[in-house]
């Protein structure tokens, strides 16, 4: 099977030259089937010492889970937060995470929003308190497409990124069977 064309270079250059750096030369000069072969051979082998190890270990872990969910009860029967010995030391954490409530309502004099519109227009309220230090923002990579789709012209060809995104590129190998 030929090798497919190339798609320009897509290739950071830091990460040619981390690439490089990285491999035996001669490792290059053997055919890429046969590369791709021994690839798959050492995958398999890896998946399956994987799953025997998985198998292998699997009672001891089990163990220790329920060793874990005994000393969990224990404390909270106790009313204690932890058990410090010279074995080594067992305690409770508590552990908070937050999330948008879809049902959370925001009510000020201009408007009154739920769900996530009710955390933005908050944080927006709030933003020299709360707001510029406390959001984070991540954005759909199909929105950011979309964008760039729509802004292209002939004088921005590739189309423009919403403002205050940067794109940066890697590139991965993949190896899949025949």
């Amino acid at each position: 099977m030929a090798p497919r064309k190339k798609r320009g270079n897509a290739t950071p250059d830091a990460q040619v030259e981390q690439i490089n750096s990285a491999i035996n030369p001669e490792e290059v000069k053997r055919p890429a089937e046969e590369l791709i072969a021994e690839y798959h051979l050492l995958k398999e082998h890896e998946e399956k010492q994987a799953k025997n190890f998985s198998d292998y270990i699997k009672p001891t872990r089990d163990r220790m889970e329920a060793i874990k969910m005994t000393l969990h009860a224990k404390a909270l029967a106790e009313k204690t937060n932890g058990f410090p010995t010279d074995a080594g030391t067992a305690y409770l954490s508590v552990i908070d995470s937050y999330k948008i409530d879809p049902e959370s309502m925001y009510k000020n004099e201009d408007r009154t929003s739920t769900g996530r519109d009710a955390l933005l227009d908050w944080l927006l309220d709030y933003w020299d308190a709360y707001g510029s230090e406390g959001l984070q923002l991540g954005i759909a990579k199909a929105v950011v497409e979309k964008y760039i789709d729509d802004t292209k012209t002939e004088e921005q060809p590739n189309g423009l990124l919403p403002p205050g995104l940067k794109k940066e590129t890697f590139v991965r190998m993949n190896i899949n069977k025949a």
